[in-house]
């Protein structure tokens, strides 16, 4: 194609995106909406595997550049915050995020599974769940954050995950209530309970980069006591104690149940203690859970829970063997 006819399509598709993006972002109730071209698709092929990546160009980027549409390289439709210098910019750069998380999920969970999603961010794991269980599973994602809460439902509504996906603006904890709340504004899948000083340090931040707000809490236990869970992913910060306090019953209850946890034994130390950790090292011990090392772009390692203080990444837990 022509340097001439290739401006030309490519004005043509910023053009589309465009139309599908003021749409979308100047609604006012995001969970009406359901374009015509977006009812007829068909329902998202179970994936037998992550997709690999690829860098990823915008189709558009929104008139008030709060955000850009993409299309990752699993398919899916998403807006991406275009102030986010973490997730956005390694999004644009392989086309997914997080692909061992991916790739940990297709082994935890299956068509008609129930998946919690507890810091959804903007949806990125979410919608890759959704396509995993399908029509017959479902797929509860979290997330506080009032800005990430609109993109979340965005993007789940654009992908026409709404009969799949419920999501909840609430802070996942160890007891119901009120808190507050950091949002690291440039940053804002950082964001948690409390950003500590070393983190901004490390991204040349102060505390001037964060806004305090107030949030609703819950506890998982409150939430799905009485349901059949299947997987659990929990990212948040440094405060994965304080979920997994307010998840006993339903980790206790559900003898198959799967967790991906973020594991930062230094930010825990930094925002619950030292001793939080070891008490969560040894409740998920004493739960019989087989756990698994988990890292971008290498294979799922069994590791014994004496390392697991000493380790950094993810960890996959399970109270089966799982195959790497």
């Amino acid at each position: 194609m022509s340097g001439y006819f290739q401006s030309k399509f490519n004005k043509a598709l910023d053009h589309i995106a465009s139309s599908l993006a003021q749409r979308i972002t100047s609604a006012q109730n995001f969970s009406a909406i359901q374009p015509a071209a977006l009812q007829r698709l068909s329902p998202p092929k179970v994936p037998t595997k992550p997709a690999p990546s690829k860098s990823v160009t915008p189709l558009c980027i929104s008139e008030d550049t709060t955000h850009f549409y993409i299309h990752t390289s699993d398919g899916h439709r998403f807006f991406l915050d275009a102030k986010d210098l973490h997730i956005s910019l390694h999004v644009l750069e392989h086309g997914c995020w997080e692909d061992h998380i991916r790739s940990a999920m297709m082994k935890i969970i299956r068509p008609g599974s129930t998946f919690i999603d507890v810091g959804a961010n903007v949806g990125l794991h979410t919608l890759f769940a959704s396509s995993i269980v399908g029509p017959t599973g479902q797929v509860h994602a979290f997330e506080p954050l009032p800005h990430l809460f609109k993109t979340l439902n965005l993007n789940v509504n654009v992908n026409g995950a709404g009969g799949i996906v419920k999501t909840y603006q609430l802070a996942v904890s160890d007891r119901e209530g009120i808190a507050r709340f950091s949002n690291f504004r440039t940053h804002s899948a950082m964001s948690g309970f409390t950003v500590p000083a070393e983190r901004l340090s490390l991204h040349n931040q102060t505390e001037e980069s964060i806004d305090t707000i107030e949030v609703m809490t819950t506890t998982l236990d409150a939430m799905f006591s009485d349901r059949e869970v299947d997987g659990l992913k929990v990212d948040v910060e440094g405060y994965e104690g304080l979920v997994l306090a307010g998840a006993k019953a339903i980790i206790r209850d559900n003898h198959n149940i799967k967790l991906i946890l973020e594991w930062d034994p230094p930010l825990v130390k930094r925002t619950m203690g030292n001793e939080s950790l070891h008490e969560t090292i040894s409740y998920l011990r004493s739960e019989n859970f087989i756990a698994y090392h988990s890292l971008w772009q290498k294979p799922l390692r069994s590791i014994a829970w004496d390392e697991a203080a000493s380790v950094q990444g993810d960890l996959v837990l399970s109270r089966t063997p799982l195959s790497n």
